[in-house]
């Protein structure tokens, strides 16, 4: 709008917040940031559904449970991963870091330990 970046979304909404004010000062390089963080969840839950593929082969089996885990950290009011993975969203910095490894480590303990138990069933 005029040529800033005005929708709205005004710093001073949440002063108090400076992951707040750090995103709407800067909305292109935040925008790149969390694409990179959204890919990072992206592939984390792809390699979670690839190993859980890996240990059932049923399909009846690993599609229900890649969804459920999936879904277990989408839902959530305030520790959602919805709320880092998209730009301008009134999370502080805590829940941020919070929610980030939070999510993170269930999603590696998850592919490290089928993993571990697809290695150890196929060995001869």
């Amino acid at each position: 709008m005029n040529g800033e970046f005005d929708q709205g979304l005004s710093p001073d909404l949440f002063p108090e917040n400076p992951l707040y004010i750090l995103v709407n000062s800067m909305p292109t390089i935040s925008n790149v940031i969390y694409i990179i963080i959204f890919g990072f969840f992206t592939s984390l839950c792809a390699g979670m559904a690839t190993v859980l593929s890996w240990c059932f082969t049923d399909m009846k089996y690993t599609y229900p449970l890649s969804f459920v885990i999936w879904f277990s950290q989408i839902l959530g009011l305030h520790h959602s991963l919805a709320l880092i993975i998209q730009p301008f969203n009134e999370v502080n910095l805590e829940d941020f870091i919070f929610i980030f490894f939070k999510s993170t480590i269930l999603f590696l303990a998850i592919i490290t330990i089928g993993f571990i138990y697809k290695v150890k069933s196929d060995e001869v």
